[in-house]
């Protein structure tokens, strides 16, 4: 059975906890409110200059799942990632 995009990120999940905690944690502290899409991934980017631990998030499937967000909501100490995986569905 082929490996779906949820189960890849799932195991991106699994394998990358500590530095998922650290970004989200990152766009919990900006508050209340709605990220767009150009935010998520600049707020990553600059993650992985900082801090060298997240290099391998560039290359994961959640940095794709950002590719592919709307926004995001967030309220303190949720992050709700709007997805499309194709443009127009």
């Amino acid at each position: 059975m082929p490996n779906t995009m949820r189960d890849r990120f799932r195991d991106t999940l699994s394998a990358h906890r500590n530095e998922l905690l650290s970004i989200l944690s990152k766009y919990v502290a900006w508050g209340k409110g709605m990220l767009q899409s150009r935010h998520l991934i600049d707020e990553l980017i600059k993650s992985v200059k900082e801090d060298e631990a997240t290099l391998k998030l560039r290359d994961s499937h959640f940095f794709k799942v950002l590719e592919s967000a709307q926004e995001a909501i967030v309220l303190p100490s949720f992050v709700a990632i709007a997805i499309r995986p194709r443009p127009g569905v």
